[in-house]
């Protein structure tokens, strides 16, 4: 594992190739409650059905096995799940190419038929054999559920398939799964390959957690700054009214499809004596990463705040400038840039 320095910004997501998504205007959207013949609520929208009578997904010759403790404050949909001990697959009808949405579901039980599934190592690959996951396992994570998110280019001339493939002598499962689509113009406008997205790190800076109405979860920034003293965090702007002017000059438009209001609602501003604010992350070197970076000025005077955006060593932005965008004239201003930096070394970046 590496790390990657993120120093002076106030609102940001990091990302594994990942961009956010679209409120939900779905034409194939499916919610599937693996190995369960009822159907479940997750949260408010969020309903997966049940495998009783299948519309438009099959599935390969498997196991439903469930949950023999039946904890009462567990989700139902954590109870159930399908598995097999040699490679099976979901399949799924497509009518419409595009970028598309994958949560996979992962939450560790005994089982009558079949062995504690937090013994169980497999792997994930889609219909253009890309791995989604890798020697995966749910060790020590029982009653916890492991929810992994990726982003697929499906064309409708694909049968899309989700393989799942045990190792040698092991078995694989899931629990449920989310596939739905995702508008194009929400993956970061310089990745171009048509490689596999996978979210690693989503995160609101100087506020609570977030869980928002497209079932994405922010988590905190706490554990990731590395001084704490660098930066305070700004009072809350609950009552802030969003000035929506982005999309022009260079910059991208933000609203509520892309961050929830909550994440510019919230910041973190440098203290005095300071020269950066500094996010670290452990990555993976063996992948590029994508940084989206979120922005809403609620501290400031508009063009009074100016500061570099660093990537590791190999990425800068100004941002704030008024002589390079007039946005930046206006308080309250949702926008944000995304990078591809190298992280295949440590640098130390400051303004």
């Amino acid at each position: 594992m590496e790390h990657l320095r993120i120093p002076l910004l106030s609102l940001f997501v990091f990302l594994l190739n990942l961009s956010p998504l679209h409120f939900l205007s779905l034409a194939d959207d499916y919610f599937i409650n693996c190995g369960s013949h009822d159907d479940v609520s997750l949260t408010p929208g969020q309903n997966f059905s049940g495998e009783s009578k299948p519309v438009g997904y099959s599935f390969s010759k498997s196991k439903a096995v469930k949950d023999i403790n039946q904890l009462p404050d567990i989700s139902s949909l954590y109870k159930t799940a399908r598995s097999f001990n040699k490679p099976f697959y979901y399949q799924f009808s497509i009518t419409e190419d595009g970028n598309y949405l994958v949560r996979l579901h992962f939450s560790a039980f005994s089982s009558s038929s079949s062995n504690n599934l937090s013994t169980a190592v497999f792997g994930v690959l889609d219909s253009k054999n890309f791995t989604l996951l890798n020697n995966f396992t749910t060790k020590n994570t029982t009653y916890s559920p492991v929810i992994k998110e990726f982003f697929l280019r499906i064309d409708i001339t694909d049968s899309f398939r989700l393989y799942f493939t045990p190792q040698p002598s092991s078995f694989a499962f899931v629990n449920a799964i989310e596939l739905f689509p995702a508008p194009a113009d929400f993956i970061a406008e310089n990745y171009t390959s048509n490689l596999p997205l996978h979210t690693v790190y989503r995160l609101t800076i100087g506020g609570s957690p977030v869980n928002d109405t497209i079932w994405r979860k922010w988590e905190t920034d706490d554990s990731h700054i590395s001084d704490q003293n660098s930066a305070k965090k700004a009072p809350p702007e609950n009552a802030l009214n969003l000035n929506y002017r982005g999309g022009i000059e260079g910059l991208l438009a933000s609203n509520e499809s892309v961050a929830p209001l909550s994440v510019y609602q919230t910041a973190r501003e440098m203290m005095n004596g300071s020269s950066n604010i500094t996010w670290f992350f452990s990555v993976s070197s063996k992948a590029r990463h994508i940084v989206r970076a979120h922005f809403c000025d609620i501290v400031g005077q508009p063009g009074n705040s100016i500061f570099n955006l660093y990537a590791n060593a190999n990425f800068r932005k100004e941002v704030g400038n008024i002589s390079q965008s007039s946005i930046f004239q206006y308080s309250a201003v949702p926008f944000y840039y995304s990078a591809v930096p190298k992280t295949n070394f440590l640098k130390t970046d400051s303004t």
